[in-house]
C-alpha cells in the first residue's frame, strides 16, 4: 500500500494541489454486458478480467482473456482509464484499482468491474493515478463507500462522491518517480529472494519425489523387505471447521498479545485474545491449513489456532503412519496440481474433495521426520 498523500504534503507545490469529486472531473463506464458463457470461448477480443485488475496497479497487458465481440456495441478501454472492482466478500479488498498505463487497441473489461475515465481538461498521469486510487488514505476511503453485509458491493454513483487530489504535473512526475524507483527496488529484492526460494523448492521436490523416497526406503531398510505406501489424506487426517468471522472483525480483534492466531485468506492473520472465542472452536493441535480460494497455498501452524469458515484444516489421526511435516511439505510441492484442479471464477478455489481424495507416497516414519529436518534447514537458509 502506498501513502501517496504524505509525497503530496513534502512537495513545494502543495498549496497548488486541487481536491475534486470524481463526478466532477470525469466518467464511469460499464465492462462487457450481454455476454454468456459460451462467448469466452475461442473469442475474437482481448478483455481484462477481475484478476488482472484485483492483482495489478497498473494493468498487464500481457496477462489478457478473449471473447467474442461482434457488432455490438461495447464500451473500450483508453489509456489512463483507471479500472475498479465491483464487488468482494471481503470488505477491505472491494474497490481495488488498476489503470491503463500503455496505449492499447480494442481492449474491454470483464462485467465483474467498471471503469472511470478522467475528462480530457484534467491534467493527471496514468502513472500518478495507478499509485493514487491505491494509497492508504484513500483506499480507507473507498472502502467505506461500500455497500453489503456478506458480499460488499462499490456503486458507481457512490465512488462519484469520492474526493481525489490533483497537484501539478510537476509534482505528478516527481511523484511517478519516486514510487517508481521504490517499486522497482522492491521488485529486484523480489527476484533475489525468488532465485533461493527456487532453489529451495527444487531440493524440496527432488526430496519428495516418489522415485527418490523408493530409493531412500530401499537403502535404509535393505534387510527388511519394506515397500513404499500411498494414503490418501481423508483417510490418515481429521478436516477440522473454521469459524464465522469477517475481516473487519478480525481487524477490530487483533491484538499484541493475543495467544490465539485467526487465518483468513493471502497472508491475512489476526492475533486475539482466547475470551473473544468459544473454547470449542479454537483448534489446538498441529495442523495444515488449507488456503482454498485466491491464491490457494497452505499454512503449517502448531500453536492454538482457527480460521475462517470457507477454509478448512487437518490434524494428524494416524500418527503412527504420518508426520504432519511430512504431509505439509508433500502439499506444498503439490501445490501447482491443486491451483490445476481449482474452479475458476472471480477467485480460483479448490473444493473439499480435491484434498479428502488426494492421494500421496510416503516412507516410514522415521525418514518422513528426517526429510522434515532437512527440510526444515532448507527453508531457514531461503527466508
Amino acid at each position: 500500500m502506498y501513502k501517496i498523500l504524505d509525497l503530496i504534503q513534502e512537495d513545494i507545490d502543495q498549496d497548488r494541489v486541487e481536491w475534486k469529486k470524481l463526478g466532477d472531473v470525469g466518467l464511469f463506464f460499464g465492462g462487457l454486458t450481454g455476454k454468456s458463457k459460451k462467448d469466452f470461448i475461442n473469442g475474437n477480443k482481448y478483455y481484462v478480467t477481475y484478476t488482472n485488475v484485483f492483482n495489478n496497479n497498473a494493468v498487464n497487458l500481457k496477462c489478457l482473456e478473449k471473447v467474442n465481440i461482434g457488432s455490438e456495441n461495447q464500451n473500450k478501454l483508453m489509456l489512463g482509464d483507471v479500472i475498479f472492482t465491483a464487488s468482494s466478500e471481503n470488505r477491505e479488498e472491494v474497490g481495488m484499482s488498476s489503470v491503463i498505463t500503455s496505449e492499447v487497441d480494442e481492449l474491454y473489461l470483464n462485467s465483474f468491474c467498471f471503469y472511470y475515465r478522467f475528462n480530457e481538461n484534467i491534467d493527471i498521469l496514468p502513472g500518478f493515478s495507478k499509485y493514487l486510487f491505491r494509497d492508504e488514505n484513500i483506499r480507507k476511503e473507498i472502502i467505506k463507500k461500500a455497500n453489503g453485509v456478506t458480499r460488499f458491493n462499490l456503486s458507481r454513483t457512490n465512488l462519484r462522491k469520492l474526493k481525489i487530489p490533483i497537484p501539478p504535473l510537476k509534482t505528478q512526475e516527481k511523484i511517478v518517480e519516486i514510487l517508481d524507483t521504490f517499486t522497482n527496488y522492491i521488485a529486484t529484492l523480489e527476484t533475489e529472494l525468488e532465485k533461493r526460494s527456487k532453489q529451495y523448492e527444487y531440493y524440496r521436490d527432488r526430496l519428495l519425489r516418489e522415485e527418490y523416497l523408493k530409493e531412500l526406503t530401499e537403502k535404509l531398510f535393505s534387510f527388511e523387505k519394506i515397500e513404499l505406501k500411498k494414503f490418501r489424506i481423508g483417510d490418515v487426517c481429521v478436516r477440522q471447521r473454521g469459524i464465522k468471522i469477517t475481516a473487519k472483525k478480525m481487524k477490530e480483534l487483533d491484538c499484541e498479545d493475543g495467544k490465539i492466531r485467526i487465518f483468513a485468506g493471502g497472508n491475512t492473520i489476526a492475533n486475539v485474545k482466547e475470551k473473544v472465542l468459544n473454547k470449542d472452536d479454537i483448534l489446538n493441535e498441529p495442523s495444515i491449513i488449507v488456503k482454498s480460494r485466491g491464491n490457494i497455498d497452505f499454512d503449517f501452524y502448531e500453536k492454538p489456532f482457527t480460521h475462517k469458515n470457507e477454509m478448512w484444516s487437518y490434524r494428524i489421526k494416524e500418527k503412527d503412519k504420518i508426520e504432519l511435516k511430512y504431509l505439509y511439505y508433500t502439499l506444498k510441492s503439490q501445490k501447482s496440481y491443486f491451483i490445476q484442479r481449482a474452479i475458476s471464477g472471480k477467485l480460483p478455489q479448490i473444493s473439499i474433495d480435491i484434498t479428502e481424495n488426494f492421494r500421496f507416497f510416503a516412507p516410514p516414519l522415521s525418514i518422513q521426520q528426517k526429510i522434515v529436518e532437512i527440510l526444515d534447514r532448507f527453508q531457514a537458509l531461503a527466508e
